[in-house]
C-alpha cells in the first residue's frame, strides 16, 4: 500500500514538475532549471504539445543561460528532432538558425551539434499542402535561406557542413536557394557559399541533378526564374578580353543546349507550360544559340520538311480526288448521287489504277512516320502534358495525330469496301492543308499571323 501510493506520488510529482520546468525555462530561470533536472523523478526528455523537447522551448525563447544549463545536465539532447507532423525533424539548431540567434547557434555548434545528418522532414517546410516555407532540411539550407551570412560561414568554414548534401527531393542548398522569392539575397548567398568552398566541391554542387534530373541551372529555367538563370548564367561566362564597351565572353552551353543530354534548358523551355519560362528565349546565351542553330541547320531542315510536307499534300489530294469510283447503274439510287465506290477487287485493274496505288502506299507510310515520330514525344511528355501542350505550343501535334488515325480508318474501309471512306478522307484532307499553316512560323513575315491563328485556336479550345 505505502509503495502504490509512493509510485502515485512520483508521477504527480514527474508531471506537475514537467510543468515546472517549461515554466521556469519560459522565464529564463537556470537556478530552478538546474534543480528541476538534477531531480530523478523528473524525465529531461519530457516533451511539449507540439513534439518539442526542453532544449527547443529553450532556443525557442531564446534563453541562453538557460540552454547552457540544460546542456550542461543533459548533453545527449541536443540532436533530438520534434516529432510532432508540422515540425518534425527541426532540432533546437534548426529553431536557433530559423531565430538567427548567432550565440545559440555558436552554443549549439560547440557542444556538437550535428550539422551533416540534422534533416528537418515536417509538413511546414517539404513542398506540400500545407508547406508554409520551403528552406531544405539541412540546417545549412536554413541559414542561406534566411540570409545570414555569419551563421552560413560559421556552418561551412568552421563546422565543415556538406554543400552537396541532398534532402528529400534531391535538392542541395544551391537548389534551395534558386527556389527562394529573395532573387537578390539568393544569389548574394550563393555566391558566399561557393566562395566559401573548395573549387572541386563547388563545380560537384552545380553539377548536382535532383530527383527530377534538373541542376540549379535548369531548375531555375524549369521555374522560369529569369532573374537566377541570368545570374548563374554569367556565374559560368568567361571574358577573354574587353577593349572599352567591347568584350569578347565565351558561355558554357553544357546544360543549355540539347547536345547530349534529355533535360537541357532549351528542351525544358520548349516543352514547359509555364508562360514565364518561354520568356528566357530571349536571355543571353540562350537567344544567341537559338539563332546561330536556325541559321546552321535549322533553317535548310526547315524548308527541306515543309517542302516535303507540301510533295506529300499534293500526292494525298491527287490520290482522293481519283478515288475508285463508278457510275451507278441505271434506275439504282436517286438524283443527287451518281457515282459510288468501286469494290476493292475492281479498284486496281488498269495502269491508272497502279499509279494511284502508288500514291496512296506513299499516304499510308507517310502517315505511319507521322504517328512513329509522334510516340517518343507522347512517352516522354506523358499523355496528359501532350495534350495540355495544344494551349500553348500550338495544336499541330494533335492535329497530325488525328490526320494519321483517319487515314489508317480509310485504309480500312478501302480494304473493306465500305462506302463510307469519304468521311475519314474527307476530314483528313482539310487537317492536313489546315496544319500547313504550321510553316508558316518559320518566315518572319508569315510567322506573326500563324501564332495569331495559334492563339484564336487556343482560346476557342
Amino acid at each position: 500500500m505505502i509503495g502504490e501510493t509512493r509510485i502515485i506520488m512520483d508521477q504527480t510529482l514527474q508531471t506537475g514538475g514537467s510543468c515546472l520546468l517549461f515554466q521556469a525555462i519560459a522565464s529564463n530561470d537556470c537556478t530552478a532549471v538546474r534543480e528541476l533536472l538534477q531531480r530523478e523523478v523528473i524525465d529531461p526528455y519530457v516533451r511539449g504539445s507540439l513534439g518539442e523537447t526542453i532544449l527547443h522551448y529553450a532556443v525557442l525563447h531564446g534563453c541562453k543561460e538557460t540552454v547552457k544549463v540544460i546542456l550542461d545536465c543533459v548533453q545527449s539532447i541536443i540532436d533530438e528532432p520534434m516529432v510532432s507532423d508540422m515540425y518534425k525533424g527541426e532540432t533546437a539548431l534548426h529553431i536557433a538558425i530559423l531565430k538567427q540567434d548567432l550565440d545559440i547557434v555558436r552554443l549549439l555548434l560547440e557542444n556538437g551539434a550535428d550539422v551533416s545528418n540534422s534533416r528537418a522532414t515536417c509538413t511546414c517546410i517539404v513542398p506540400g499542402n500545407v508547406c508554409l516555407c520551403y528552406f531544405g532540411e539541412y540546417p545549412l539550407s536554413f541559414a542561406a535561406c534566411t540570409g545570414n551570412e555569419e551563421i552560413t560561414k560559421l556552418l561551412i568554414v568552421k563546422y565543415g557542413a556538406p554543400v552537396t548534401a541532398q534532402d528529400s527531393l534531391g535538392n542541395t542548398v544551391l537548389h534551395t536557394l534558386v527556389l527562394q522569392q529573395n532573387k537578390a539575397m539568393a544569389c548574394h548567398m550563393y555566391d558566399l557559399i561557393l566562395d566559401l568552398v573548395p573549387l572541386k566541391d563547388s563545380q560537384c554542387a552545380e553539377h548536382l541533378e535532383n530527383n527530377d534530373g534538373f541542376t540549379p541551372l535548369k531548375l531555375a529555367a524549369n521555374e522560369g526564374n529569369i532573374e537566377m538563370f541570368s545570374y548563374l548564367v554569367k556565374r559560368q561566362k568567361k571574358v577573354y578580353w574587353t577593349i572599352g564597351t567591347i568584350s569578347y565572353s565565351i558561355y558554357d552551353l553544357t546544360n543549355i543546349d540539347t547536345w547530349m543530354t534529355q533535360k537541357s534548358v532549351l528542351d525544358i523551355i520548349t516543352s514547359s507550360q509555364k508562360p514565364q519560362v518561354r520568356k528566357l528565349v530571349d536571355v543571353t546565351p540562350v537567344k544567341e544559340l537559338l539563332s546561330q542553330k536556325w541559321k546552321s541547320f535549322g533553317y535548310k531542315s526547315f524548308l527541306v520538311w515543309m517542302l516535303s510536307y507540301v510533295a506529300y499534300m499534293v500526292i494525298f489530294t491527287t490520290v482522293t480526288l481519283f478515288r475508285p469510283l463508278k457510275p451507278l447503274p441505271p434506275g439504282e439510287g436517286d438524283n443527287i448521287t451518281v457515282m459510288k465506290q468501286k469494290d476493292i477487287f475492281e479498284s486496281y485493274e488498269s495502269t491508272e489504277d497502279f499509279a494511284r496505288l502508288a500514291g496512296e502506299i506513299i499516304t499510308i507510310f507517310g502517315a505511319i512516320f507521322i504517328l512513329v515520330s509522334e510516340i517518343p514525344l507522347i512517352i516522354k511528355l506523358g499523355p496528359k502534358k501532350y495534350i495540355g501542350n495544344a494551349s500553348t505550343g500550338g495544336p499541330f501535334s494533335l492535329l497530325m495525330v488525328g490526320y494519321s488515325l483517319l487515314i489508317f480508318l480509310a485504309a480500312i474501309l478501302r480494304a473493306l469496301g465500305h462506302e463510307g471512306e469519304a468521311i475519314p478522307l474527307s476530314l483528313a484532307l482539310i487537317i492536313g492543308w489546315c496544319n500547313s499553316i504550321y510553316f508558316a512560323r518559320g518566315f518572319k513575315m508569315l510567322g506573326q499571323f500563324s501564332i495569331m491563328i495559334q492563339k484564336v485556336r487556343s482560346l476557342q479550345m
